[in-house]
């Protein structure tokens, strides 16, 4: 008796749920619904829906709307179904069930409401879009319109001309060339049509309707030809044969709908739902040849997924129809019906009690729903759905949004009850078809919708949605056996950059430094818009809604990782390979979007790194190195990229130049890191080399203009006219807005706190990586084994296969992400990591002139990394402080000083950072103290940068490398020679591009050639001051100068030469007056001068003060004096212009008392001239070269005769005599029968240097 009581509360219970279930009237005991009746009951009741049923998902459909979780639906309490008793509507319903389930027939199904006899799930699964069509067929009532009721798009210039797929019931295309274009297989003549273009790009498109008359090439597109128009939101036009200012400036992620009113003769565009205006009116129509079709142009790359409206629209506009037709209506509310009872069945089916959905059931109790009753229930219910779900607009309008519900519930399991009931009751492949569509829906969902700071909406809640379906094994394993996978689950971590106006909404407060002083002084009362507080509130709300995306895209990969490894990691493989070449100018197809690329850069190195700095560590020491040896694309144990430059060449050559020990391979590739490991490493360098990488980039520009409109308001607020202000001060702040606003999200998604970890530990294992191929101290002991070398040419030993096998963007990231960090709007503390950050900068100082590094554009790269740091103090305290960096930094930037334009430049820059303060005229400078970081990281004008140690190292290279230092005094002298000769040329230049009109390279040019030259002056002023035996033997005293240097009297001739030409061309005198014209021509009343002669004339002084102190301490006041006069150039007038123009300089005493013995000496010049010529005898003993000297020198082998000084200038230069060409060996002065030492010239100076270097 109990077990009947208690069979007949379940039977009681069950009725009840599945009458709430499936919304069916209420029934007295004996019309109780119970498993067995429950197919005839449903059958009839699908037959009856209608769109009143839709109404039952209004909850579901708002939240997926605002993402807003519903409050939920509460069941029939027990009271009232008991009690109940049925009504007259409610017993012709249950007689149209009865009814209904004596048509039924067992071996038939229902699809549609329609009884299709013999028709199997599996077919319906397959074909369910064909049978709907064919069961259901769909009339196009709507007027206006010719073609079938499924629009589609057709390329015009041939396939190859862009690629095309249906995605969704849409269509992808991307560009193959400068201009593809497709246009719709539907036209429209009459009535309101629309379509919507979702932008994964954000360049150059045209996209609106056009004729048939619209010509369509390479060049032209929609909008070109008459009656043709389109909407360009790259460059913010109308096109209509001609363009016009029109719309906002578009984004990726952007959806823009493309309305035409042919009652009206109006086209509109919308921009994520907002209303751009009417673009155009007085469209043709009602007349022969004027329907309309969709038509996008794109330009080279671009990418849109186009949607007809085979899928729900984003944002469909009211009263205008889509060119495809959606499912029948009664498709449609069979859909919402099922979806509306799977959204109140499946909390029942998670907490296992049909008495309610919030507590389980005990395992003796009559309300318990057992797995059996489950699985008929969803089997009821999948049954009529899944061939529904074959329709992408069904999934997107109705099972979408009902997921998003679940998932949004409190009830945390819901997602894993619903999909272990599709597990159990659908077939393989219907739940691989499905998780298809809806991962795919969901990727395109992310990618396009706009973040908010509410967490309940945006993204955030696609990504959770996504993270609880994968999450599911069933789910999981059907999502990976689609083909959309990899695009799917790419769009999930891609965010939807914002427009200027979104910003101005999500951050409706801006603020910068001084911001407060600006406004002041503008008289500006913009607190409406301009608060620190509120701004940082703002930001800081955003930064969380933004940290929460990332978070939960961070869990995706994490779980994917464990549990799906080797998929994930295929995946991982294939992204990075498709997007190589993104920097490039000709763009390889299928680019993913950049956002996307971001987003998994920095979850992949949270997941690599989860210790930062030193897991970064431990995964470079553990780093199997033969991973870079493999070179075959198809090895699962190579690189992603196999094909890619290494540091010493290309692969091909390596193979025969530096083999790598094959039998290390097998061991090593299986070493404790694991190959897998090994491919996501190389996958995260290349997720930042073309990606980060790339938006770091943008992000500096966008600082550079927030900097630039700072610059102008400074200017501005300076002049304080009225005029310079204008009616509205506003207009003043609107730059500043604007590129605040950028600032901001820029340092949301590259620096915040947390992402600076990750990129620190990322460059961390970059520069473990390098010091473990090619160790510093290693290097260093290259570098002097290359310089004892006796055989000439041999140059340096040959590299370790570690080194030469490193792949040659591996350095370059590892420097980019270095700087990246420093250069950040909230720099990262770098010189506080100490020996994290003295590891990658004792690797630079060992190898930025290490030719074992084939491209000398790395090597360059390296160099100027240097040469950035040392603008900021803290950078030259560190490299002073480390005992490795301190004793080789100035030795390797004399062994890299050559001639290449660049190299000088970048080292004579360095070189005058380290001597700062200590050149004529200069002031002194502060000491070093407690410095502040800035936003925006700008170098400080003030900073004492000014290095005695580095100094110091610089005067000892005198005893230590005096090859070294010959080398580099050559090569300033012979570049200060090019860059004035340069400098001499761009002023004539000047003079004929004047009429022409075409004056601004030619003024680039000359800033920096003068600025050049002035540069190598004070190199060769600050040689001369802590130098001064390399010019006069006086300063020598009794210590003999070491082998190697040039004569002091060939030093101190080539420098006289060239002040003699910097005074005669940059002071008076003739040749001064085309240097005086120019500079007149470029004055601009308050900017900096382009030339600043003073800059010139201090250099000057400096070299001939320095040149003169050691001389006049050893008693001989005449040295200088007498070169000077002896120099046919000098004008003793030129040397009085300079004293005159540097009166004020701390320094003039000196030389002024120089300008006085060369004004009083000036008398005697004739006869210092006869005294020193050489009569004109027959005999030929004046030198040929420079006639101005005696024969003095034989070169050995080859027997010519020349003066001395001509002889070792040659071969300070190129070791091969003047006359013949043949090789010389060294230098022999007459009166020396033999060759000693002393008599020799610094020989081979030229290929000295190959072997230095």
């Amino acid at each position: 008796m109990a077990a009947a009581t208690e069979a007949d509360e379940h039977a009681f219970q069950l009725d009840r749920f599945l009458r709430y279930t499936f919304r069916l009237p209420l029934a007295t005991a004996p019309d109780r619904l119970s498993l067995a009746n429950l197919s005839a009951h449903l059958g009839a009741r699908l037959a009856a829906a209608d769109s009143a049923d839709e109404d039952d998902l209004d909850d579901v459909f708002e939240y997926a709307r605002m993402g807003m979780p519903d409050p939920g639906a509460s069941a029939p309490s027990s009271s009232s179904t008991s009690s109940s008793k049925p009504n007259a509507s409610q017993s012709d319903a249950a007689a149209a069930l009865a009814a209904a389930a004596a048509a039924t027939e067992s071996h038939a199904h229902t699809l549609g409401g329609l009884h299709v006899p013999g028709l199997d799930l599996q077919t319906l699964a397959r074909d369910g879009a064909v049978l709907v069509d064919r069961i259901c067929p769909r009339r196009d009532e709507a007027r206006g319109k010719l073609g079938g009721s499924i629009a589609g798009l057709m390329v015009t210039l041939g396939d190859t001309s862009c690629k095309l797929e249906e995605v969704l019931g849409g269509f992808r295309i991307e560009s193959a060339i400068n201009f593809a274009s497709v246009v719709g297989t539907t036209a429209v003549f009459a009535s309101k049509w629309m379509y919507e273009v979702v932008l994964e790009t954000e360049g150059v498109m045209q996209i609106g309707w056009a004729t048939m008359g619209c010509k369509f090439t390479t060049e032209e597109g929609v909008g070109d030809s008459p009656d043709s128009y389109a909407y360009d939101g790259s460059r913010v036009r109308k096109w209509n044969c001609a363009s016009y200012e029109y719309g906002e400036r578009w984004k990726a992620g952007d959806v823009i709908g493309v309305a035409i009113d042919l009652d009206d003769g109006t086209i509109s565009f919308y921009r994520n739902g907002l209303d751009l205006g009417v673009a155009f009116t007085d469209v043709a129509f009602a007349a022969p040849g004027m329907a309309y079709f969709p038509s996008v142009s794109l330009s080279r790359h671009e990418r849109v997924w186009v949607n007809l409206g085979a899928s729900p629209f984003r944002f469909a506009v009211p009263g205008y129809a889509p060119l495809s037709q959606p499912p029948p209506p009664l498709a449609t509310a069979q859909s919402a019906y099922l979806c509306g009872a799977l959204k109140r069945a499946v909390p029942y089916f998670a907490s296992g009690n049909l008495a309610s959905p919030l507590s389980a059931a005990s395992a003796d109790n009559s309300a318990t729903f057992a797995a059996i009753e489950q699985m008929v229930v969803g089997t009821r219910i999948f049954q009529s759905l899944v061939p529904l779900l074959a329709s992408p607009y069904l999934v997107g309008s109705h099972f979408l949004p009902l997921l998003l519900y679940l998932n949004s519930r409190p009830e945390r399991n819901l997602i894993a009850s619903l999909v272990a009931c599709m597990e159990r009751v659908c077939e393989s492949h219907e739940l691989t078809a499905i998780a298809g569509r809806v991962m795919e829906r969901l990727g395109h969902l992310a990618a396009s919708t706009a973040i908010s700071p509410r967490c309940s909406s945006g993204p955030l809640v696609i990504v959770r949605l996504a993270n609880a379906l994968v999450a599911q094994p069933a789910w999981r394993r059907s999502w990976l056996q689609t083909q959309s996978f990899s695009n799917s689950l790419e769009f999930l971590f891609a965010l939807k950059h914002p427009s200027e106006e979104e910003l101005a909404v999500l951050l409706p407060h801006v603020w910068w430094e001084r911001a407060g002083s600006h406004l002041s002084n503008a008289g500006f009362d913009a607190s409406a818009v301009f608060s620190a507080e509120k701004h940082a509130s703002a930001v800081a709300e955003l930064g969380g809604a933004l940290g929460s995306i990332e978070r939960a895209q961070h869990a995706l990969l994490s779980l994917l990782l464990e549990v799906e490894p080797e998929a994930t990691t295929s995946w991982l493989a294939e992204l990075v390979y498709r997007n190589r070449g993104v920097s490039r100018n000709l763009k390889p197809m299928g680019l993913s979007m950049r956002s996307a690329l971001i987003n998994i850069f920095f979850a992949l190195a949270d997941i690599v790194f989860p210790d930062g700095p030193q897991s970064a560590a431990a995964a470079a020491a553990s780093f199997p190195l033969h991973y870079f040896v493999r070179d075959d694309a198809n090895d699962a144990h190579g690189m992603i990229v196999p094909d890619v430059d290494r540091v010493s060449g290309m692969i091909s050559h390596l193979r025969k130049a530096v083999p790598a020990p094959d039998d290390e391979c097998d061991a090593d590739v299986a070493a404790s890191l694991g190959i897998r490991s090994a491919l996501l490493l190389d996958a995260l360098v290349l997720l930042y080399v073309d990606g980060l990488a790339l938006q770091a980039k943008a992000s500096l520009i966008e600082t550079q203009e927030l900097r630039q409109a700072l610059l102008d308001l400074d200017d501005k607020l300076a002049l304080r006219l009225a005029r310079s202000l204008g009616a509205s001060p506003s207009r003043l702040f609107h730059a500043i807005e604007a590129a605040a606003r950028k600032v901001s999200w820029s340092s949301l998604v590259v620096h915040t706190k947390a992402k600076s970890v990750a990129i620190f530990a990322f460059h961390h294992f970059l520069a473990s990586l390098l010091e473990r191929a090619s160790p510093a101290a290693i290097a260093v002991a290259h570098n002097a084994a290359a310089a004892k070398d006796d055989e000439p040419g041999s140059g340096w030993p040959p590299p370790s296969w570690e080194l030469a096998y490193l792949p040659a963007l591996y350095l370059d990231a590892a420097v980019d992400a270095f700087h990246l960090l420093r250069r950040a709007i909230e720099p990262y503390p770098l010189v506080e990591t100490g020996h994290q950050c003295l590891v990658f900068l004792q690797w630079t100082v060992a190898h930025f002139s290490d030719r074992r590094i084939h491209n000398p554009d790395l090597r360059d790269l390296l160099l100027q990394s240097l040469s950035l740091l040392l603008q900021y103090e803290e950078f030259v305290e560190l490299l002073e402080s480390d005992l490795f960096t301190a004793s080789y930094l100035v030795p390797r930037l004399l062994a890299a000083y050559d001639d290449r334009f660049w190299v000088t430049v970048t080292i004579t820059t360095m070189l005058l950072r380290i001597f700062k303060g200590t050149g004529f005229g200069s002031r002194a400078l502060r000491k070093r103290g407690k410095r502040s970081t800035p936003r925006y990281r700008l170098p400080d004008p003030q900073a004492n940068v000014a290095s005695p140690l580095f100094q110091a190292a610089f005067v000892a290279s005198y005893l230590n490398a005096p090859d070294l230092l010959s080398l580099f005094v050559n090569t300033a002298f012979n570049s200060l020679n090019w860059s004035l000769t340069e400098l001499s040329v761009a002023l004539d230049q000047h003079l004929a591009l004047r009429a022409a009109g075409e004056l601004h390279s030619s003024t680039r040019k000359l800033g920096v050639m003068f600025a050049l030259a002035v540069n190598l002056l004070r190199v060769l002023e600050f040689t001369a001051s802590y130098l001064p035996q390399l010019f006069a033997e006086e300063a020598c005293g009794e210590v003999a100068p070491p082998a190697g240097l040039a004569p002091p009297e060939v030093n101190m001739m080539r420098m006289i030469e060239v002040v003699a030409v910097v005074l005669a061309q940059y002071t008076t005198g003739p040749d001064a007056r085309l240097f005086a014209d120019v500079q007149m021509q470029l004055e601009r009343p308050g900017a900096e001068p382009i030339m600043p002669q003073t800059d010139m004339l201090k250099a000057v002084a400096g070299i001939l003060v320095a040149l003169d102190r050691p001389m006049v301490a050893a008693g001989n006041t005449r040295g200088v004096v007498d070169a000077l006069l002896l120099s046919a150039s000098f004008e003793v007038g030129s040397l009085e212009f300079v004293t005159d123009a540097l009166a004020a300089a701390p320094d003039v005493d000196a030389l002024a008392d120089l300008t006085s013995r060369v004004t009083a000496a000036a008398g005697s010049r004739s006869q210092l001239l006869a005294g020193a010529s050489v009569s004109r005898s027959p005999s030929g003993d004046v030198c040929t070269i420079c006639y101005a000297s005696l024969i003095n020198a034989t070169f050995e082998p080859c027997k010519h005769r020349a003066c001395y000084g001509c002889m070792t200038r040659q071969l300070l230069n190129v070791h091969r005599c003047f006359f013949c060409n043949a090789d010389v060996a060294t230098v022999v002065r007459d009166g020396s029968a033999s060759t000693p030492q002393d008599t020799e010239v610094v020989v081979l100076a030229h290929s000295a240097s190959s072997e230095i270097l």
